[in-house]
């Protein structure tokens, strides 16, 4: 399949797919070369980029995504290696959650303090200083 089917089927743009390639993250044994010179991507690499994408997606860095599916493919049932690189993500994102839960708290606090009382305790004014009240929501 060419790049544009790849593309389309994977959710990734054309570009994606070239810097991944001149990453790493796709060998030459994941494609060929059409008689135009165009490059022409198997199933593999469909199933590659697919992978890739909902590595990226949890939040996996290039680096280690290249380390994980590299490990995966030399030894399949080596993938328990991974397992701490999953553990140290699912604590940052309960880390990042906990981050965002408390700066959703605060933005609510602040919308109900200016609906009750906005002149006099609208978090909105301290946050947003040099203004002399805040505006009704």
């Amino acid at each position: 399949m060419l790049i544009s089917e790849l593309a389309r089927q994977t959710g990734l743009s054309k570009d994606t797919i070239r810097f991944y390639e001149k990453s790493g993250l796709l060998g030459q044994d994941h494609m060929s070369r059409l008689h135009n010179n165009y490059r022409d991507y198997g199933q593999a690499a469909l199933n590659r980029f697919l992978v890739i994408a909902n590595l990226k997606e949890f939040g996996f860095s290039l680096s280690e995504i290249g380390e994980m599916v590299q490990l995966y493919e030399s030894n399949p049932k080596a993938c328990r290696e991974n397992i701490p690189k999953i553990q140290a993500k699912v604590q940052a994102l309960d880390k990042k959650i906990t981050r965002l839960m408390a700066f959703r708290d605060r933005l609510q606090t602040t919308i109900t303090d200016c609906l009750v009382d906005c002149e006099n305790t609208c978090g909105l004014d301290k946050t947003l200083s040099g203004l002399n009240h805040c505006v009704k929501v």
